[in-house]
């Protein structure tokens, strides 16, 4: 007796707020900077500004879906498309609706933009990254010659006492802020391809019936992210299907072995197929 099909669309949606905050606020921060000077530099930032147009289209979207809202959802999403024509966010949930209305075909191609959208955008917002770092190491090297000028010039005796030492404490904050927000910007890496990206394009091939691919996704989604219930749950039902106990089983007791939780009916079945 074959395993029912335990295929699971989870919701990326809090994932994908956070990522869009931290870019929202990077992109006004670049605004008011100075103009970059390469071309590869300018179109970073016009990717982002355009990013920064549609969100709240975006918003619409993801309110509308949450609601089960297709129609409304789908109109802000062709908003946001139109204007940037590979936005990540806009694919994947086009993907999720083509793939409820069961347009799995049409799900993969979205799902495939997507991706390639979201390293796009990522790989913009490393570059505008590293363009502040440097800025901002410009502007350290001159408060750091800056503060002992002004305390140099400090008089107590002077009329100009309070304003100079006024400046020189807001330099030594603005230079502190500054390399408080390199240490953190060094710790970030530009990671590559959501798990939850990698693990639903597995859906699409799965439906599609394109087994050996599907299984490829869920296992490299399983790499970036070794405790992703639904790639495990997911993943095990392809083996179990194709009468792979053995395999099936290693890949459950690879799950349990991170504490990941696997739907009780389909470890039941997996564990008397393997004999266990």
């Amino acid at each position: 007796m074959y395993a029912k099909r335990y295929l699971i669309s989870s919701s990326f949606f809090g994932l994908l707020i956070l990522f869009l905050a931290s870019f929202t606020a990077l992109g006004v921060m670049l605004a008011g900077a100075t103009c970059f000077g390469a071309s590869g530099q300018q179109s970073d930032l016009v990717l982002l500004n355009q990013y920064n147009a549609v969100e709240s289209h975006m918003a619409t979207a993801r309110t509308a879906f949450a609601k089960g809202d297709a129609k409304k959802c789908e109109k802000a999403l062709d908003r946001c498309l139109t204007a940037v024509e590979d936005h990540y966010e806009a694919h994947y949930l086009k993907s999720q609706l083509r793939y409820r209305g069961a347009d799995y075909s049409r799900a993969l191609t979205h799902m495939i933009s997507a991706e390639s959208g979201y390293l796009r955008i990522i790989t913009a917002i490393d570059a505008a990254r590293k363009t502040k770092l440097n800025k901002d190491l410009d502007e350290s090297l001159a408060l750091a010659e800056l503060i002992p000028e002004l305390k140099e010039a400090y008089d107590p005796f002077t009329c100009m006492s309070s304003v100079r030492m006024a400046a020189q404490i807001t330099a030594e904050q603005k230079l502190d802020k500054i390399q408080s927000d390199k240490s953190e910007k060094l710790g970030e890496k530009k990671g590559g391809v959501p798990a939850e990206y990698v693990y639903f394009h597995g859906n699409c091939l799965f439906r599609l019936k394109r087994f050996p691919e599907a299984e490829a996704k869920y296992r490299a989604a399983l790499e970036a992210d070794d405790t992703h219930r639904n790639a495990y749950n997911n993943l095990i039902n392809l083996l179990y299907t194709e009468k792979r106990f053995q395999e099936a089983g290693a890949v459950l007791a690879q799950a349990e072995s991170h504490k990941v939780e696997i739907q009780a009916g389909l470890r039941k079945t997996v564990l008397e197929a393997a004999g266990k």
